[in-house]
């Protein structure tokens, strides 16, 4: 005898869950329902390429693995332990004219390197006009090496600070390009504890509503900073360098190009230790307004300046060649 069937569907109907894209061993990818990506590391050597058009298209890449992402905000990067390798890429993506074309997405990224001796490149120098990005950067532990380099904007609205946390960690900076209209430029590196390497070069001509703020900080230990300013001023331009603790090495060099009539506010301070300073300014007869201060803070300390430096606490003030 057969049972008759009543011809309904059950009342459960199947599922699939959408899990994370796992990459590799060592590096898993996931989008959050916010428009956040994140990417996370574990204890092996993960190798790890990020390419952002601005608009929300990101691409990852790992090993063999290429994912590509629509309508990110945000990127969340965890490397956690091993020597890893971070890159991010800004890339120029060219739209046909039409109306509406798409919306720039702010890039909001933060990077914790995590423990091991890390390298990590930040490369902005091609779609940055008008744009807005974040990027923050934690070194953790370990001899980490960061690099940056920017381009030119107008109106673009730029923020990088970059915490290398404790190791013998390096900084190399580069911005070359022109700051045109209301372009806002900051960025800040903090040496943390170790013998830090920290530079920042700097060629770009400042509209006069521009402005371009660098801090650097090399933290304890014997450490090395050096910045250098080249361009026609019409903005703001500030700089300060900071030793702190440690027998440190900080030299600054400043040429306003001919049409600096903006204003200038350039400091270094040694801090505790005996350190070795020097802050060069030349071109500077045009500004409306300026500052230029040397501090050898705690310690015996030499300086060597141009005359229109003020210097306060250097035992060994000598004039610039």
């Amino acid at each position: 005898m057969h049972a008759k069937t009543t011809g309904k569907k059950p009342n459960y109907q199947p599922t699939l869950e959408a899990l994370e894209n796992r990459l590799a061993p060592a590096v898993s990818v996931t989008v959050l329902p916010n428009n956040t990506l994140i990417i996370r590391g574990d204890s092996a050597d993960d190798h790890v390429q990020v390419t952002d058009d601005g608009y929300g298209h990101v691409t990852v890449q790992a090993g063999d693995f290429i994912g590509d992402y629509s309508g990110i905000s945000k990127i969340r990067v965890r490397l956690r332990g091993g020597d890893d390798t971070f890159t991010y890429n800004r890339v120029e993506m060219f739209y046909p004219m039409i109306y509406p074309g798409p919306v720039a997405v702010p890039t909001n990224l933060k990077v914790h390197l995590g423990q091991g001796n890390d390298t990590a490149s930040f490369t902005l120098t091609e779609g940055m006009g008008n744009a807005r990005a974040k990027i923050l950067v934690h070194g953790f532990t370990g001899d980490d090496s960061v690099t940056l380099q920017l381009g030119e904007m107008y109106r673009g609205r730029f923020r990088f600070i970059a915490a290398l946390g404790d190791g013998d960690d390096s900084f190399e900076g580069s911005l070359n390009g022109a700051l045109s209209g209301r372009s806002r430029v900051a960025v800040a590196v903090l040496g943390m504890n170790g013998n830090n390497h920290i530079n920042m070069e700097t060629h770009a001509d400042l509209d006069p509503r521009a402005r371009l703020g660098i801090f650097l900080v090399g933290g304890s230990g014997t450490d090395e900073i050096f910045a250098r300013y080249t361009g026609v001023n019409q903005g703001m331009v500030g700089l300060w360098i900071s030793g702190e603790d440690g027998n440190d090495t900080a030299t600054a060099e400043y040429l306003f190009s001919d049409g600096s009539t903006g204003v200038a506010a350039l400091g270094s301070f040694g801090g505790p230790g005996d350190d070795q300073m020097s802050m060069i300014v030349h071109g500077d007869t045009g500004l409306s307004t300026k500052i230029f201060t040397l501090d050898g803070g705690d310690g015996n300390d030499t300086g060597v300046t141009t005359p229109n430096v003020d210097v306060f606490n250097v035992e060994d003030p000598q004039p610039a060649p």
